[in-house]
């Protein structure tokens, strides 16, 4: 009658598991669905890392006796992640008060000690079948774990794995004879469901690879966004802006053959055959000349380390961004010892640190005579996706209103970013750095316990972190950042974005013409440069009203 509000909390049940509002009502639901089931309840209990976690119990329907996970098994069908309990307990009959409502407090605390560590499921359940084995065993290697301590409910995110460990893991399945695409080990990260997914995806797996076209490869590619970044500023020596390896072959390189090698690999990644040039109104532009050039090799030799610096350094400034080649391999023979070196050198362009592992596999494959298969996405074909997708008018609206959600919070924190030594020039050279190092269980809490109650990955807490510290020391409540990232998981966010555009799309996104109109981009084994600048906006207070103590 006078106004004010009284509030006694939430009418609902829901609670916050991993960073999510669940109803553990579902998920007894679920559970009392099963067959064999006669009663059964839900509730959030604390867990060995102190986040909530949902025990199941459950009571069998008379004469029968239940197999917790089984039920685990099944829930996992039907369930999301964080609906599904992490412990069922079997039980005779549910402890109910004296108005016969259950009782939750006399439910018993599960042995989180039998939990498996890795996500807190029932027991240990091994990987069954031929395909689970075989992912085991892929994950073992690409995350330095046993194999055999590997359960088949474990997520491959939990046990330590990143978006470039799922590149690695794509191009080993791969090599194993496994169709696998980053966006299934994103879709399904956990062992059970990834090996389900593909054994159902057979008839995908049997397609027949993908045929580049050299004549649609060739002509005009738009500017990807990290690329006229780079064109546009003001960089002093453009043309020297390289990445370089420097291989030691195990046994002499017959010179006929390793030119046959390079140019198939020139052929198979049009990445390399890109030239850049500016136009009558001195904008930049790029264009990919058609396969068949002569490949960029040196054939030198070496007296010494003097002498081979000189030559890597010929080598480096030897790219010509306008008439070519923007990448080169000398194949310099050592006369002190007799033995070999290949040296690659690559204009930043048009490769990036991931794209060294795509060419140095390709480059030992095609010099033992096996064909090249090409990228099942081009990188001409991800540029002009892009740019159809960018001029797109269905992305308009979507550009317009992430501006005006960033700028409704308000101006970010500058005040903790003024630099100490404000009139030091922007170089490298005159930055300072500060090391520190945490020890093996810091280490392992950090990568691996710290997110899980919030499914966080170590670069958010990271993020999370920072955030926090440059609140307290200066005076505002977010703080604005640009995070770089190695790019090659913007396939699937480019999917994602095509996917709801109402319009149709003026040109396919494909390199067939007569390719279907919303593709499946995968840049697992696409040479190319594909880092991407995300500018974040991170408010650490969350709406609460005070940061969490030091």
């Amino acid at each position: 009658a006078d106004g004010q509000l009284d509030y006694r909390g939430r009418a609902d049940d829901q609670v916050k598991i991993r960073g999510q509002r669940v109803e553990p009502g579902e998920a007894a639901a679920a559970l009392r669905a099963l067959p064999g089931v006669a009663e059964a309840a839900v509730v959030a209990r604390p867990g060995p890392d102190g986040g909530l976690r949902l025990v199941g119990y459950a009571v069998p329907a008379a004469g029968g006796v239940l197999d917790e996970p089984a039920l685990q098994r099944a829930l996992a069908d039907t369930l999301p992640d964080a609906l599904r309990p992490a412990r069922i307990l079997a039980l005779p009959a549910l402890p109910v008060s004296a108005n016969g409502k259950l009782d939750p407090g006399r439910l018993p605390e599960p042995d989180w000690a039998g939990a498996d560590a890795a996500g807190g499921s029932t027991g240990f359940d091994p990987p069954r079948g031929q395909t689970e084995t075989r992912l085991a065993a892929l994950w073992a290697g690409v995350l330095g774990l046993d194999a055999r301590r590997l359960s088949r409910r474990d997520s491959f995110f939990e046990r330590g794995g990143d978006s470039i460990l799922a590149l690695q893991l794509v191009a080993r399945a791969r090599e194993s004879g496994l169709a696998l695409t980053p966006r299934d080990v994103f879709t399904h990260p956990r062992l059970a469901a990834l090996a389900a997914h593909l054994d159902a995806a057979t008839d995908s797996a049997a397609a027949p690879a993908p045929q580049v076209d050299p004549a649609r490869e060739a002509g005009p590619v738009p500017l990807t966004p990290i690329q006229r970044r780079f064109l546009d500023g003001p960089v002093p020596n453009r043309q020297h802006w390289n990445q370089a390896i420097v291989l030691a072959p195990r046994a002499p390189l017959d010179p006929g053959r390793l030119a046959e090698a390079l140019a198939a690999v020139e052929a198979a990644h049009p990445a390399l055959r890109l030239r850049f040039a500016r136009d009558a109104h001195g904008a930049w532009t790029q264009t990919c000349r058609a396969p068949g050039q002569e490949p960029p090799l040196w054939r030198r030799a070496a007296d010494g380390a003097p002498a081979f610096a000189a030559l890597a350094a010929q080598a480096q400034t030897s790219l010509d961004l306008a008439e070519g080649p923007v990448w080169r391999a000398v194949h310099v023979t050592l006369p002190a010892d007799g033995t070999e070196r290949l040296l690659l050198v690559a204009h930043h362009l048009v490769v990036d640190a991931m794209s060294w592992r795509i060419l140095i596999q390709d480059l030992a494959a095609a010099l033992a005579g096996r064909p090249l298969a090409p990228p099942p996405t081009s990188f001409p074909g991800w540029a002009r996706s892009l740019d159809v997708l960018a001029r797109h008018p269905g992305h308009a609206g979507r550009r317009e209103s992430w501006l005006a959600g960033w700028q409704a919070g308000g101006p970010c924190l500058d005040a903790a970013l003024r630099p100490v030594r404000p009139d030091a020039p922007n170089v490298e050279s005159a930055q300072t750095e500060i090391a520190d190092s945490l020890d093996a269980d810091a280490t392992d809490a950090f990568l691996r316990r710290a997110g899980r109650p919030y499914s966080a990955r170590p670069d958010e807490i990271l993020l999370t972190a920072l955030s926090i510290a440059l609140v307290r020391r200066g005076d505002g409540t977010a703080v604005g950042v640009t995070l770089e990232r190695h790019g090659r998981d913007a396939d699937a966010l480019a999917d994602a974005l095509a996917e709801p555009l109402s319009e149709p799309f003026p040109e396919p996104l494909s390199d067939a013409q007569d390719g279907p109109t919303l593709p499946r981009h995968d840049l697992s084994r696409t040479v190319g440069w594909f880092t991407t600048l995300v500018p974040l906006r991170l408010d650490p207070l969350g709406g609460e009203p005070d940061l969490p103590p030091d």
